[in-house]
């Protein structure tokens, strides 16, 4: 069956040095942009969040009024600055690695339901990816093409 997939153990020992180094270089981009923030007032203020809703180019939708409260600003630039900080640095705790990381897809997420930054998004999320366990990975997309396969059964009956 299509659902069961197949067995990590079928593939050989792999070397974890490439995975590894892609894992520092994609820490290494979210540190580089917590510091390069921080040089900047808007951020420490609390006001950077805002800026781009008003551009054009960049913006999907603007949210509803009552998100752009200067307590919901402030928490989206402070929020941005603490999930990119744990996605330089705390990923590497292996009890804090999901919670890190579905932090960092949500945010992403975000990003691209509001803002119209093309694939931007997307390419971080799938750098995320390289931080999930492969046997975690097999167990969630073994879930995922059952329940798909299920669905379909259900359907065509």
């Amino acid at each position: 069956s299509c659902s069961e997939g197949i067995a990590l153990a079928a593939f050989p020992d792999i070397d974890p040095w490439p995975m590894r180094i892609m894992q520092i270089q994609i820490c290494i981009v979210y540190l580089r942009t917590v510091f390069w923030k921080l040089r900047g007032r808007m951020w420490w203020n609390g006001t950077a969040a805002w800026y781009p809703l008003w551009v054009d180019a960049y913006v999907r939708f603007r949210p509803p009024r009552r998100l752009l409260s200067k307590f919901w600003v402030r928490t989206a630039t402070w929020g941005t600055l603490v999930v990119e900080m744990m996605l330089g640095s705390l990923i590497w705790i292996r009890e804090l690695r999901y919670p890190v990381l579905i932090s960092g897809i949500s945010l992403h997420l975000l990003f691209d339901i509001i803002m119209n930054l093309q694939f931007f998004s997307w390419i971080m999320i799938c750098g995320l990816l390289l931080f999930v366990f492969p046997d975690d990975m097999q167990q969630f997309l073994q879930a995922v093409v059952s329940a798909a396969v299920s669905g379909w059964d259900e359907g065509s009956g």
